[in-house]
This record gives C-alpha cells, structure tokens and sequence, in this order.
C-alpha cells in the first residue's frame, strides 16, 4: 500500500481480478448507495477518480474505478484494443465482482466506452453519466 500523501485525496489499495483473459487493476471506494463503475480517459487510469471519490461519491454511493487493458496498472497485451475489448473487460469485472446493473460513467474515451457498453448491454446499466 502506498503512503498518503498530505492534502491529496485518500486512494484505496489496489485491487486485481481476471478478466476477459487478462488482470485489470481497479480501485473500489466503499460505499452504502448503489455502485457507480467510473470509466478513465485513453491517457489517465483509475486514479484519477480520487478527487470525485473525496468530494462526497463515497461514502454515499460504493464507486469502482478500472484501469483499462495498456493502461495503469492492468495487464497490456499486444493485441485487443478495439472498443469491444475494452467493453468485454468491463463486463468480466463487473462478472467478477457479481454486479448485474451499474451506474456507469466515463471520462473522456471513457464516455464513449460507457455509451458503447450502455448500447451493447443495456441490461447492465442502470444510467449513465458522461464526462
């Protein structure tokens, strides 16, 4: 686990699951409300939901933030870039963590991914929000 540091907003430890043939990294901020899955941009990761997290997301509402397949700190294969990889691995972790209907946002690629995932499966989100 990371050391905090001074000012900046808490980051949970990382966490890992198998999905979709690789290892995603998310982070998961606990929370009593229903469960928000927050889709980075192409060129951030996870983290970047922290600010969010601490300006009141949690403790209201449990939030789960992926790194995508090349970035972060989950797996980079050399091939599987193309939207519905990315939306696969989405949905092994929702499988993974046994969530069936989400609250799903995006920033950015993110937005899109979350549109494109809202389009494919819409049985697995309950609304979106798009940054």
């Amino acid at each position: 686990m990371r050391a905090a540091t001074p000012g900046a907003p808490h980051t949970p430890p990382d966490r890992y699951a198998a999905a979709n043939g690789i290892r995603l990294r998310y982070l998961e901020w606990a929370g009593a409300g229903p469960t928000i899955v927050l889709l980075h941009g192409l060129s951030a990761n996870a983290n970047a939901f922290a600010g969010l997290a601490a300006a009141g997301l949690a403790p209201r509402f449990r939030i789960i933030a992926p790194d995508l397949r090349g970035r972060g700190r989950s797996d980079a294969p050399a091939h599987g870039y193309r939207m519905a990889d990315h939306a696969a691995d989405v949905l092994g972790l929702l499988d993974v963590l046994g969530l069936e209907r989400v609250i799903l946002g995006g920033h950015s690629f993110g937005a899109y991914l979350a549109i494109y995932l809202a389009a494919q499966a819409p049985e697995r989100v309950e609304r979106l929000v798009l940054l």
